[in-house]
């Protein structure tokens, strides 16, 4: 018959074979650029001659059965009112200079 201890050391014998040692890895491989968008874009694609998305594009498409006529008739424009629009944003960041450390 085992005795408590003993018992205690048959049943954490199992979780001995599963026990790995912690290991630190490094996230990012290189380090964190401090300063502008631009400056942080230059880094990663080291190209100053790309254009960079600086915001969400989009092109948005609506169109309505029942505009409401009342509301924009005091408009000069009221009377070409159309029932679709068409909405686009279009955000392009670039560099407007590049400086290049020489080494």
């Amino acid at each position: 018959m085992l005795k408590p201890l003993g018992w205690g050391m048959a049943a954490m014998l199992p979780l001995t074979t599963f026990a790995q040692e912690a290991t630190i890895d490094k996230i990012h491989d290189k380090p964190a650029v401090h300063g502008s968008i631009i400056a942080n874009l230059l880094q990663e694609h080291e190209n100053p001659f790309t254009l960079y998305p600086y915001d969400t594009n989009y092109l948005l498409y609506t169109w309505t059965s029942d505009m409401n006529k009342e509301a924009i008739s005091s408009y000069d424009w009221a009377h070409n009112a159309r029932k679709d629009e068409v909405k686009f944003q279009l955000s392009l960041a670039f560099p407007a200079v590049a400086r290049h450390s020489g080494g």
